[in-house]
């Protein structure tokens, strides 16, 4: 018989892939702004805002989504 994992076996693997995915994000606009020489804190949130924000909110949608679900699969109503 097939035991129940516990919340923290269920949801490390999915938490993991996005922590992956982000820190994806970060590094490509921390070297952006490296290969850029943008100083200004203006100039490093511009940056952010222009390029990567949007790149961040699809993730964090998606990370949503998939962690409700699995949140509904684990805790019936």
């Amino acid at each position: 018989m097939a035991t129940k994992k516990s919340w923290k076996q269920l949801i490390t693997p999915h938490i993991n892939k996005y922590t992956k995915l982000s820190n994806a994000v970060f590094s490509a606009h921390k070297a952006e702004v490296k290969r850029k020489g943008l100083k200004s804190l203006a100039g490093i949130n511009n940056l952010w805002n222009k390029k990567y924000k949007a790149k961040m909110n699809v993730i964090e949608k998606r990370m949503d989504r998939e962690y409700k679900q699995i949140w509904n699969k684990f805790y019936k109503k």
